[in-house]
């Protein structure tokens, strides 16, 4: 399964699959579940997780940059 189309419609990611499915997933949701090191941290070896101080999350942040 592949998108075929990807847009920003209103709040939402909207993709259209080649399976005929369309998902839509609010910007907001995408953005506070980043699963990057630097938002959500990182286990060290010994599974330790190591995070940054927390970042406020304006209303820019739920928007897609162009």
């Amino acid at each position: 399964m592949f998108p075929l189309d990807i847009q920003v419609i209103g709040n939402d990611l909207a993709i259209k699959w080649n399976d005929g499915n369309e998902s839509f997933i609010s910007l907001e949701r995408l953005r506070r579940r980043c699963p990057c090191a630097g938002c959500q941290g990182e286990p060290d070896i010994m599974g330790n997780l190591h995070k940054g101080p927390q970042s406020a999350l304006s209303q820019d942040s739920f928007k897609v940059a162009k």
